[in-house]
C-alpha cells in the first residue's frame, strides 16, 4: 500500500473559525519534514468543496493556500464559486473532480455521475485537468467515459478518513487504490508534467485502468513466456509457461479477431495468471488447416486492464508461432 508521492490537501471549510485560528498551509508545513525523511514527495493542495452540481475538486501544486477565502456553507452565487477555481488556476494548480457520483448536501452514493453545464464551464475555462475514476472501493464507468471523451487525466484515490492500514487490511496483503504516475523525473515538476500530459493509470484492487499506450507496456513488462518461438505442424501440441511478474493477476480472454493464424490454433479461451506466478499453456495446430507457412502471435484481451468501460486491453502473447504446412 505504499507510494512515492502524496497530496496534502485541506478541505476548504472552516465553520468554527471564530473560535479556532485557521491556517490551511500549516498541515503541509508540519508534514513536510516527515515526508522528506521518508523519501516521499509531498504536494501542497486544497479541496474546493461546493454543493451539487459543483461537487468537490482538489487543487494541487498551489503556491499560496492562504489566498483562498473561506467557504460559508455554500457560495451565494455562481461567480463566487468560480472565483476559487479561477484563483487555483492562476497559481498554476492541477485541478481534478472528486467522486462525481457523490456530492453534498445529500451525498447520494448511488447517484449516477452527470456532466452538466457547470462542468462545461469549469472545463471550458481550462481549469479541469482530471477526474477520479476510482474513489475508495468504487470504480465509476461514467467518470472513466468522461475522461476519454474530454481527454482528461484519470486518477484513483482513497479519500480516506481512517487509517489506511485498517481500512484496506494492508497487514493482510490488501492494497488501497492509487494513481500510477509515469513521470520523466522524480520531482514535483515531473509529477505535475505527467498529470497535465495524462500520463497516468489507476490501480484499484485487481484492475488497472488507463489508456492503452500506458497499459500495453505494463503488460509487456509483466508477462513473459518460457520460450520466444514455437514451431508446429498440423495436429501437433506444445506446452509452454506464461509468467506474471506483476502485483495483480493478469486475466486473459481469447480474442481471435480475423487473423488467419488464430483460426488454425486451438488454445485456451481463458487464462488467469496469478500475481508472481506461472501457468502452463497448451496449444494445438488443427489438423489439415495449414496450406502454407504461417507466423504470428495469438491474440488475447486482458479483461482486468480496462482501456474503456467494459473494454479490456487487446494484446498478443509473447510467443512467436511458426505453423508449418503438412508435408
Amino acid at each position: 500500500g505504499g507510494g512515492d508521492c502524496r497530496q496534502q490537501r485541506q478541505q476548504h471549510h472552516a465553520p468554527h473559525r471564530p473560535d479556532i485560528a485557521i491556517n490551511f498551509h500549516r498541515p503541509y508545513e508540519i508534514a513536510l519534514p516527515a515526508a522528506n525523511a521518508a523519501g516521499i514527495i509531498l504536494i501542497p493542495g486544497l479541496e474546493i468543496s461546493r454543493h451539487e452540481p459543483y461537487g468537490h475538486h482538489n487543487a494541487i501544486f498551489l503556491t499560496d493556500i492562504a489566498a483562498f477565502p473561506f467557504w460559508d456553507n455554500n457560495a451565494k452565487t455562481a461567480a463566487d464559486t468560480l472565483a476559487s477555481y479561477r484563483l487555483a488556476a492562476s497559481q498554476g494548480a492541477f485541478i481534478f473532480w472528486n467522486h462525481p457520483w457523490a456530492m453534498p448536501p445529500l451525498w447520494k452514493t448511488d447517484k449516477k455521475s452527470e456532466w452538466t453545464a457547470v462542468q462545461d464551464t469549469i472545463y471550458g475555462n481550462g481549469w479541469l485537468g482530471g477526474i477520479e475514476v476510482v474513489n475508495g472501493r468504487r470504480y465509476d464507468p461514467d467518470a472513466h467515459r468522461f475522461c476519454i471523451e474530454k481527454k482528461l487525466t484519470m486518477l484513483g484515490n482513497t479519500d480516506i478518513h481512517n487509517l489506511s492500514a485498517y481500512e484496506y487490511s494492508i497487514f493482510e496483503g490488501g492494497r488501497r487504490p492509487m494513481t500510477l504516475v509515469f513521470a520523466r523525473e522524480r520531482s514535483l515538476k515531473g509529477i505535475k508534467d505527467a498529470l497535465i500530459s495524462r500520463r497516468t493509470a489507476v490501480w484499484s484492487a485487481n484492475f488497472l485502468i488507463g489508456e492503452a499506450r500506458y497499459l500495453q507496456p505494463l503488460f509487456e513488462q509483466s508477462v513473459t513466456a518460457s520460450t520466444a518461438r514455437i514451431e508446429l505442424s498440423p495436429g501437433n501440441r506444445v506446452t509452454f509457461l506464461l509468467s506474471n511478474a506483476a502485483d495483480i493477476p493478469v486475466i486473459l480472454e481469447r480474442n481471435p479477431g480475423g487473423k488467419e493464424l488464430d483460426k488454425m490454433i486451438e488454445a485456451p479461451k481463458q487464462l488467469n495468471i496469478p500475481a508472481h506466478q506461472s501457468r502452463a499453456v497448451q496449444i494445438r495446430s488443427l489438423a489439415g488447416k495449414t496450406a502454407a507457412l504461417q507466423t504470428g502471435r495469438l491474440a488475447y484481451r486482458v479483461t482486468n486492464f480496462l482501456t474503456a468501460p467494459e473494454k479490456g486491453l487487446d494484446v498478443t502473447l509473447p510467443v512467436e508461432i511458426v505453423l508449418r504446412p503438412a508435408p
